[in-house]
Order: structure tokens, then C-alpha cells, then sequence
């Protein structure tokens, strides 16, 4: 989930789906990601959000969750 926070609120920016890595590297990214259906989507972006705000966040940035 991407995220933007100027350390007062912080906003989602959709999602994306690393696909592919080599050596640490993003090479594939499919956005937004596939197979999750907008209820899940939904909660991860509020978590992301809730994420960000308890921190303070303040720059662009992703947080990421596996999904089974």
C-alpha cells in the first residue's frame, strides 16, 4: 500500500503488487494488485493509513503486508 503523509494525516495512494524481485529490485509491479477482493483492499489501506498516522508520518512511502 502507498502512502503520503505531510506528519499531521496521512492519505493511501492504491495499491500495487511487487510480482517480481531480483536482488532486492522491484523489476514487475502490477497496480493495482491482483487477486484481492475490495473488502480485503479496503482494510489494508485503513491499516496502512492507521499505520502511518500512529507514526507521524511524513513522506511518501509503502507499507507492505503479505497475503495468503
Amino acid at each position: 500500500m502507498q502512502i503520503a503523509g505531510d506528519g499531521k494525516s496521512v492519505s493511501h495512494i492504491w495499491d500495487r503488487e511487487c510480482s517480481l524481485q531480483r536482488a532486492r529490485q522491484k523489476i514487475v509491479e502490477i497496480a493495482p494488485a491482483v487477486g484481492i477482493d475490495e473488502n480485503l483492499r479496503k482494510k489494508l489501506w485503513d491499516a496502512a493509513v492507521a499505520l502511518g498516522e500512529a507514526a507521524k508520518y511524513k513522506s511518501l512511502g509503502t507499507i507492505e503486508f503479505l497475503v495468503d
